[in-house]
């Protein structure tokens, strides 16, 4: 075989590599969600002028940080668009398959016919947080604020809710529905500004972001293994309901949390 031939088939060879691990990754639950919160994007874009949107806001989590003064922690979320409308924090799902839940949930279930399907955090709860934070941070009154999940249209919805839980293409429609204005046309913009100003952008702020969810998460599984509840610091007790046993917190019923016990 020639240089050439050499040449050729070893370029060949990495094409087919290349196309073999992107068809991969295409399928993985981070590409899968990237997809989802682009086309979101798109029709938020879509939007009329008076309507301001910014995406993938990565903001300092203060309520985080009082707990912990030592360490910045920082809360993400997927979309925020600014009117006089008042202000629209939006969480994506890309999701099919059968989603139940409902308001006050802990956890939602996404089922497939062919498998037993799995439980998530409830994106309403998740949402709720992302808004509490973002109003901490620009000083707003929480009213001013309207959060909306948003579901694939490739996905059956069965949920009950009062928060707007509503699929992709209905999106536009629900924000349509708000027609009362709340926040002075002039404001607007400045509001808009000042998020601008404290979104940390930039890959190595997306990386901390990641890092800082991975050592709450770490903190707080250490925290349950060592029977103390995550969210007031209570004994979690062994308790029996109409599912089972779990354990609670003994600050019930002033602290509501909860931990299943794992299944062997």
């Amino acid at each position: 075989m020639t240089i050439l031939g050499v040449i050729l088939l070893a370029v060949f060879l990495f094409l087919i590599i290349k196309l073999t691990l992107n068809a991969i990754d295409s399928g993985t639950p981070s590409s899968i969600g990237d997809a989802g919160e682009r086309e979101v994007s798109s029709i938020l874009h879509s939007l009329p002028q008076e309507y301001l949107v910014i995406n993938n806001v990565i903001i300092p989590d203060q309520s985080e940080q009082i707990k912990d003064p030592t360490k910045t922690y920082t809360t993400q979320l997927d979309h925020v668009v600014v009117s006089p409308y008042g202000i629209f924090v939006i969480e994506t799902k890309n999701y099919s398959g059968w989603i139940s839940g409902s308001e006050k949930a802990k956890k939602w279930k996404q089922t497939f016919k062919s498998s037993r399907g799995h439980y998530f955090y409830n994106p309403i709860k998740q949402n709720w947080g992302h808004t509490f934070a973002l109003a901490e941070r620009l000083n707003l009154d929480i009213r001013a604020f309207k959060p909306i999940v948003v579901f694939s249209d490739e996905c059956e919805l069965h949920v009950n809710t009062r928060t707007p839980v509503v699929y992709m293409s209905q999106l536009e429609e629900e924000i349509f529905n708000y027609t009362r204005e709340i926040i002075p046309r002039n404001r607007v913009s400045i509001i808009f500004n000042k998020l601008c100003k404290i979104n940390l952008t930039g890959e190595e702020n997306e990386t901390k972001h990641i890092q800082s969810i991975g050592e709450r998460f770490s903190e707080r599984e250490m925290i349950i293994r060592q029977r103390r509840c995550p969210h007031c610091g209570g004994e979690l007790r062994l308790r029996n309901g109409k599912y089972g046993a779990f354990y609670g917190c003994s600050n019930y019923p002033k602290c509501k949390f909860t931990q299943d016990i794992p299944s062997e």
